[in-house]
């Protein structure tokens, strides 16, 4: 039996064993296939997560404006449930533009271009929002939010403050040919740039030196301009996104040769440019160009034919042109010429020597105004010619001594010419002419108008001696030939037909005399003002110019429009690193395409992580443009790249520190709880790169989730940039104690750090909403009903009228519909108004005492209609009681004795005085005396209480009862009303009727005093009821 139990164990054991192996081995197989599965499971989820790509599509059709549109790629074709919203906020106010929606054909993944009825401004932000909700017709347990934020800004011009320099060259070719011949023009520039933002102002410049050649050529001339400009400089000033100044100048040297052929005769100006200067300026809008060019050299005239030949020589000291043109209007134009010359004509015989000693001439403009002219000519020289005819020969050699004409500000006011001569060969004899302006005056035309003329006498004459047989002079023979003419010609040299009379008398073999005046003459016009050119023709001053956003992402397409006559479509492409000043930037490659007139291409790099978000780290365009009058091509090559990063000093993720959340407080070490006044939550920041983007805290704990803070003077902000982040906290809840609560602050490379802590919420103590009591105004000891509504979340446990402070009591008050509390008025309550202080205490125990209301339902944030908790009590007047009861005694003389009076009144006595009647001293001239209580004359005890009157009792006074008056005020000035007292005056000799007259003294004293303590009463009632008059004193009168 044993032995089977035995073996019954060991197979039952057995069996569990090998159950359990068959257990271990299907458990083991189980979590091997779910070992091997969990990561395919997990692959194949994580592939199935949608995705979306938001990138820009600032594009159109049209040539003036670009869609505001944004295109969003799906991960793959699938149809997609999804969500799409737009905030584009302006000056804090989101436009909420509607959004249009069509999906793209012929695209590898589902994709939508959504086209927003906003139009994007510099430093719009726009958010774009995409939530995808369903998957190829699945609806997903988790959505899947794509958000992306950016700032509108114009390209190359970072957002935050920053300095760089940056490296540059450039060149613009032009050579083409036409029917006249070769065309050139070549502008090359090499030099550095610099950039700088502060706030919204971003000012940049370029500096470096240059060369300008051109070559024009036409039928008949040739002119080269070579300047070497020692100085290019480009500046611009761009506000909150908008160019409001550029100014571009260059300064240079070089040689201008003008060569023209006319004819034959060939002119040649070779000069050398001393002072080139250009100035284009574009401020506000108003455009100004600024010319001037300097020169000297030399002037060189040839010309030939078969019969002779034409040769001058000349210097040019000074050639001088300056312009200047604002907004399309010449307001300045000078041109001066300074030169001597030397004339040779050789032509058949005839040879003509002039030395030109002198040639000036100036003429300014300003504003459309002549205000300087100058025209001066005057040389001397030589002349001969051969003439001949069938029968004889004539040589005529002379000298030309003076040629001198002057003119200024357009006014004559010299011409002289002086000619002598001899006549040989066949002919023999002398001739000559000499001009000169005689006078200045005044003269009537044809049409007997006066006008200012000059007197020109003219003379000429030939003297010949002999003939020779020749039919020289119409064969007249010898003779003396001889005119003398005055000319009155009008001295303005700008008019035509000058000439307004001609005198004239003429001898020899044909003699004639004459006056005349001309018609029409003479003809009045008016020198031409000059009118503008550019210098620069059409050639736009600048490069591509447009909104981008801020910062670009791969997949963006923006075309900017802004810069008239270049036009670029740019496409970011992908991320980079690109090194720059021994810095790792990160940028985004990009490529654009020139269009609208322009065909070329441009590539680079834009920044777009970090403060130099939107910088151009690198570009290089290409492309050609119309320039000039017959709008031929031309080629401009330019390269620019940042050469020196002056700051931020962090630009890049491999520089960047990661902020430090140093404190996490409230300034005012508290905030009480159920909404009452917020307190200042800041937080300390330190960074040593000064680069913090974001700080929030987050206040879940409290119910108000994660809250943004701000360093810049807003929401409770004290100073701004201090590295103390702030936000205004107000808990609105129920929550008191140590609260947790963790702030975190984020740099711009998206490093962070976070501190946790704990704030204290204090409970706030109840609130009285309003309060009555009723009645308002009592007396002292009085009782009066006073009504609380108070209010606390937590609920009110007790409130209590604390009159401690006027000697009373702290009484409780009985919670009703409304709080109940029945006062009694100490009588320590001083007249007039008088504060009420109440004690509240909430279930939480917090305790608080108030004299006023708090409509707003919070302490410490007060409102217009709060109320003092206050009454008014009412002051009653002194209690009088005579305290003299003996009789006053007559004597033989006149004697002096005391009657008292105890004046009582909780406020104090101010004065007391009396009415004696006839028991007034017979000195005394006023009705009322003042009694006083200070020890002093027949007052036996200073400050008892009871006042002393002095009644002067004399042998003539009369044995009887006598009527005095008292009257006593308060330190309030509240009186009472003159109160009659009796008097008794007996004789002091007679015992029996002294003694007698003890019983009958008392009796009518006692009575007296009866009467006067009801007048008294019957007084306070009358006064009460009936307070003084206006215009009464404290006594009553008047």
């Amino acid at each position: 039996m044993t032995f089977e139990i035995e073996m019954q164990k060991s197979n039952t054991l057995r069996e569990e064993c090998t159950h359990e192996v068959h257990m271990g081995l299907i458990r083991a197989a189980t979590i091997t296939l779910l070992l091997l599965l969990t990561p395919l499971t997990y692959l194949a989820s994580a592939e199935d997560v949608p995705s979306v790509v938001i990138t820009t599509d600032w594009t159109s059709s049209s040539s003036l404006s670009n869609e505001h549109a944004y295109v969003l790629t799906f991960g793959d074709s699938s149809s997609h449930d999804y969500d799409v919203s737009v905030s584009h906020v302006r000056a804090g106010v989101d436009l909420a533009p509607s959004i249009q929606t069509t999906f793209l054909d012929q695209t590898s993944t589902l994709t939508a271009r959504i086209v927003l009825d906003s139009v994007v401004a510099w430093n719009d932000t726009i958010t774009v929002s995409v939530t995808i909700n369903g998957h190829d017709g699945v609806a997903l347990s988790t959505s899947v939010n794509e958000q992306r934020t950016f700032v509108v800004g114009s390209w190359n011009q970072p957002m935050a403050d920053h300095e760089v320099t940056t490296t540059s060259s450039w060149s613009l070719q032009q050579n083409y040919q036409t029917d006249e011949g070769n065309q050139t023009f070549v502008l090359l520039f090499e030099g550095n740039g610099w950039q700088q933002r502060i706030n919204e102002v971003l000012e940049s410049y370029e500096l470096g030196n240059g060369t300008l050649q051109t070559i024009e050529t036409t039928d008949n001339s040739t002119t080269i301009l070579d300047l070497d400009f020692e100085s290019f400089w480009k500046n611009e000033t761009v506000v909150s996104g908008a160019l409001t100044s550029q100014v571009i100048e260059a300064r240079g040297s070089g040689g201008i040769l003008l060569q023209t052929n006319e004819d034959g005769v060939i002119s040649t100006i070779n000069a050398t440019v001393v002072d080139a200067l250009l100035n284009r300026s574009n401020l506000d809008n108003i455009v100004s160009e600024r010319l001037r060019l300097e020169a000297f050299g030399a002037l060189m005239i040839e010309g030939e034919d078969e019969d002779g030949n034409f040769d001058v020589n000349g210097e040019i000291s000074l050639l001088l042109l300056e312009t200047n043109d604002i907004d399309g209007v010449r307001v300045l134009q000078h041109t001066q010429i300074e030169a001597t010359a030397d004339f040779v004509v050789v032509d058949e015989g005839t040879r003509l020597d002039l030395d030109l000693n002198q040639f000036e001439t100036v003429e300014r403009w300003e504003n459309g105004v002549r205000v300087e002219h100058l025209e001066h000519l005057q040389g001397d020289g030589t002349f001969g010619f051969e003439d001949q005819d069938e029968n004889a020969t004539m040589i005529v050699n002379g000298s030309v001594y003076n040629f001198n004409t002057k003119v200024v500000d357009g006014i004559t006011y010299i011409d002289d010419l002086h000619v002598d001569g001899t006549l040989s060969g066949d002919v023999q004899g002398t001739f000559g002419v000499v001009q000169t302006i005689e006078q200045t005056g005044t003269q009537m035309n044809h049409t007997m108008v006066l006008h200012d003329v000059n007197v020109i006498h003219n003379e000429a004459w030939f003297n010949v001696t002999g003939v020779g047989g020749s039919n020289f002079f119409g064969g007249s023979g010898a003779g003396a030939y001889y005119n003398d003419s005055y000319i009155y010609q009008a001295t303005n040299s700008d008019w035509e037909n000058r000439t307004v009379r001609l005198v004239w008398t003429e001898t020899g073999p044909d003699p004639s005399s004459g006056d005349e005046r001309p018609e029409r003459s003479p003809i009045e016009t008016d020198a031409t003002p000059p009118e503008a050119e550019n210098a620069l023709g059409n050639i736009s001053v600048g490069r591509e110019a447009g909104f981008a956003p801020i910062p670009v992402h791969s997949g963006d397409v923006v075309r900017l429009l802004e810069q008239d006559g270049i036009v670029l479509t740019i496409t970011a492409g992908n991320e980079a690193i690109e090194p720059r000043d021994a810095k790792n930037l990160s940028v985004i490659q990009w490529t654009g395409v020139y269009s609208d007139g322009v065909s070329g291409t441009a590539s680079g790099s834009i920044v777009h992580q970090g403060p130099l978000s939107g910088l151009l780290a690198s570009t290089s365009r290409s492309f050609e443009i119309a320039f000039g009058e017959d709008d031929e091509i031309a080629f401009l090559n330019e390269s620019q790249a940042v050469d020196v990063i002056i700051s931020p000093s962090i630009v890049s993720a491999d520089d960047n520190s990661a902020p430090v959340v140093v404190d996490l407080s409230l300034s005012e070490g508290l905030v009480f709880g159920e909404g009452a006044s917020p307190a200042h939550l800041v937080a300390t920041i330190d960074d040593e790169d000064w680069n913090v983007a974001t700080v929030t805290v987050d206040l879940s704990s409290l119910g108000l989730g994660i809250v943004s803070m701000n360093d810049r003077g807003l929401d409770g902000d004290q100073t701004i940039g201090d590295n103390k982040w702030t936000t205004m906290l107000s808990v609105s809840g129920l929550e008191v104690g140590e609260i947790n609560i963790s702030a975190q602050a984020t740099d711009e490379w998206f490093e962070s750090d976070a501190l946790s802590t704990t704030i204290t919420v204090e409970n706030q103590a109840p609130r009285i909403l309003s309060a009555t009591i009723s009645p308002n105004e009592v007396i002292r000891g009085g009782a009066t009903m006073m009504t609380i509504d108070a209010l606390d979340y937590h609920g009110v446990a007790s409130i209590a009228v604390d009159l401690t402070v006027y000697g009373g009591e702290e009484i409780a008050c009985q919670k009703m519909e409304l709080w109940m509390c029945e006062l009694v008025l100490p009588y320590g309550m001083a007249p007039g108004v008088r504060s009420i202080s109440v004690r509240l205490t909430d279930n939480l125990g917090a305790t608080i005492l108030v004299t006023k209301t708090q409509a707003s339902e919070h302490h410490f944030q007060p409102s217009s209609t709060d109320m003092d908790l206050a009454l008014t009590i009412k002051n009653t007047p002194p209690t009088l009681t005579m305290v003299t009861t003996d009789a006053l005694l007559r004597e033989d003389l006149n004697t002096e004795q005391a009657i008292e009076i105890r004046v009582e009144d909780t406020d104090g006595i101010l004065l007391v005085r009396a009415d004696l009647g006839i028991l007034k001293p017979i000195s005394q001239t006023q009705t009322w005396v003042t009694l006083y209580d200070n020890g002093q004359g027949l007052d036996r005890v200073g400050g008892d209480g009871i006042y002393t009157a002095t009644a002067s009792v004399r042998s003539s006074t009369p044995l009887s009862g006598h009527e005095i008056k008292i009257q006593a005020s308060d330190s309030y000035g509240d009186a009472t009303q003159p109160t009659s007292f009796y008097v008794i005056v007996e004789e002091s000799s007679e015992e029996d009727l002294l003694g007698a007259g003890d019983g009958l003294s008392i009796t009518l004293i006692a009575i007296i005093v009866a009467i006067g303590a009801l007048a008294a009463a019957a007084f306070v009632m009358l006064r009460q009821r009936n307070p003084p008059k206006e215009g009464s004193d404290r006594f009553g009168f008047q």
